[in-house]
Order: C-alpha cells, then structure tokens, then sequence
C-alpha cells in the first residue's frame, strides 16, 4: 500500500508540475508576445522621431540664415579650439536664435568675449564655450559682447558693432 501511495503522490506532484509548467510557458509567451509588440511600437517611434528630425533638419536648413550661421559656426570652432566639434541641433538652434536678433559680427563679438573673459569651473578646469552657453538667449549674448567691449578697452583697441562678415548687412 505505501508503494501505491507514493506512486499515486509522484503522479499527483508530475501532474501538477506539468500544469505549473505548462501554465508559465503560457506565461512567457504571452509575456515574448508583449515584447515583442512593444520593440515594434519603439522600432515605429523612433522612425517617427527620425522623420521629425529630418524635417526639422530640413526646415532649419532652410532659413535664410542658415549659410551665415555655419560660418559662424566655423569662427566660433577656430577661436575656441573645438575643431572636433559638429554643427549639430543645439548649436544650429542657438545660433539661428542668435541671428534673428543679433548681427553676425555680434554674434562674434560675444564668442570673443566668452574666449577673453568666460566662466572656466575652478575645481575642473572646464571652460563653459559652447555655443548655446554663449549665444543662448539675449542675456548670455550681451553679457559676452560686454566682456570683449571691456577687453578692448582695458587694452586699447577698437571696439565696434558694425559689419563683419563679406556681405553682412546690419539688423535694421
């Protein structure tokens, strides 16, 4: 009798581990089916973010100040020592900022400014001369025009807003 005791026990425990078993591979795969749904919704999210991005890409490009701001862009590298740096969308988006308001000679006159006089972290060491940090916003700007006007004339040179780049026009 222990014998069928334990022979109907070890059927009843394999009959519930079957079960248990068979109930998380459902489990698991309906948990693989959600998976594998949500990687579909981020791989279309993300081909959406893309597509807004080209477009925005696109839009930027088009602004008629888009040519100027890459030369800005290229003194800006030069005189700051990022030569490794990219025109990418915070330094386009600060800079097209920046030339709706500000002339392109300004706009060199602040990054001067931030080259002569700009925030540096005394514990790092690190130089704060990103373009946004520079251009961002009409306080950064004007701060940074102040600093090279005060250079100039600490050290007697000429300080002028006028035309700097071929071509350039004055904001009127």
């Amino acid at each position: 009798m222990t014998a069928e005791t334990t022979a109907a026990k070890s059927a009843r425990l394999t009959a519930r581990h079957d079960q248990e078993t068979e109930r998380l591979r459902r489990e698991r795969d309906a948990l693989q089916e959600d998976l594998e749904g949500a990687e579909r919704a981020l791989r279309q999210e993300r081909r959406r973010v893309k597509a807004l991005q080209t477009e925005l890409d696109g839009t930027r490009r088009a602004n008629r100040n888009f040519k100027i701001a890459e030369q800005v862009f290229e003194y800006w590298r030069t005189h700051t020592g990022h030569e490794r740096s990219e025109f990418l969308d915070a330094r386009q988006k600060a800079l097209l900022w920046a030339l709706k308001h500000y002339t392109p000679r300004e706009c060199c006159l602040a990054i001067l400014g931030c080259c002569v006089d700009g925030y540096v972290n005394p514990r790092t060491g690190q130089r704060y001369d990103d373009l946004p940090q520079i251009l961002g916003d009409e306080v950064r700007a004007d701060r940074n025009i102040a600093r090279w006007e005060a250079y100039c004339r600490t050290h007697g040179r000429r300080f002028e807003r006028g035309p700097a780049l071929k071509g350039e026009q004055p904001r009127g």
